[in-house]
């Protein structure tokens, strides 16, 4: 009989799947880790690291104007809280809803 346990188990998965997956995963990291390194160093950019890059697209992103929900979905965040470090990004967008209030307000007079 094989036992199972965890959450595989408790949706009824088997062991060896999850161990296939698993296997599959890591696969899938190294080529992912090691394509990444032979790209830095033909960029000649031996100091970057993948988070620079998550990092550098979400600054992008929210500089362009998209929505913090929106890049914490990309990123993957679970949380958009997580992704509140990017919101001091966000002064034109800021600035331009304060100039939509106050145009607003001078329009009601």
């Amino acid at each position: 009989m094989v036992r199972r346990t965890g959450a595989r188990a408790a949706a009824g998965g088997s062991s060896r799947s999850s161990q296939a997956s698993s296997t599959s995963n890591r696969a899938s990291r190294a080529w992912s880790a090691s394509a990444f390194e032979r790209a830095r160093l033909k960029a000649d950019m031996p100091h970057v690291n993948f988070h620079d890059l998550r990092h550098s697209c979400a600054s992008i992103l929210v500089g362009l104007g998209v929505d913090l929900y929106t890049v914490s979905k990309i990123l993957g965040h679970s949380n958009t809280q997580t992704t509140q470090r990017y919101a001091h990004l966000q002064i034109g967008q800021q600035r331009n809803a304060l100039n939509k209030l106050s145009d607003a307000v001078r329009k009601s007079r």
